[in-house]
């Protein structure tokens, strides 16, 4: 499973907790006027056409400080229902400790939904641990989407095909341009 996590982030490469731009992007906006019933909607429309395998979901804390660690990733497992992962990586940054954990959604029985409505509402008390910090991939095809702020979905690939398929069917949401840096 690491091998296989490594080898989706070095095909796309990303280098957490900064990835490099080398790749395409687009971006989504599933809602606007807080409709969130809408916003969950589509989310998980673009989470299903997406066909990811993989979570990955990534924590700072102070250096020293793993309670907090812990206290937060068992939240996110309590909100997602997802049992004990696999810790991919850990680092420091100045006086903070980044750790990345992750789970191979087809052994989970994760709830998605819940997960992506919790991101939603993170402007009225939601989790606010997981905006940035939740990643879904696509180990095969090479894709990962996350949310950016509670209505922005950002899809990175090296996929022009599945960009393009993806372009066209939410052709309506579509918030910032392809880009190729």
């Amino acid at each position: 499973m690491y091998t296989k996590i490594k080898n989706s982030l070095d095909n796309l490469n990303i280098s957490f907790p900064i990835y490099n731009e080398s790749f395409k992007s687009i971006n989504f906006k599933t809602f606007d006027n807080e409709n969130y019933k809408k916003g969950l909607k589509n989310s998980y429309k673009i989470y299903k056409f997406a066909k990811c395998d993989m979570l990955i979901f990534k924590i700072v804390f102070p250096i020293n400080e793993f309670e907090i660690c812990i206290n937060i990733l068992n939240k996110f497992m309590d909100i997602a229902k997802l049992k004990k992962p696999i810790c991919l990586k850990k680092m420091i940054i100045n006086d903070e400790e980044i750790a990345f954990f992750s789970w191979n959604l087809q052994r989970e029985n994760i709830n998605i939904k819940d997960l992506i409505k919790e991101i939603l509402f993170i402007e009225d008390d939601g989790f606010k641990q997981l905006l940035n910090n939740v990643f879904f991939l696509n180990s095969s095809t090479n894709i990962m989407i996350y949310f950016s702020n509670n209505n922005l979905i950002n899809i990175i690939s090296n996929n022009e095909k599945f960009i393009n398929k993806l372009n066209k069917k939410y052709k309506t949401l579509k918030f910032l341009d392809t880009m190729e840096e």
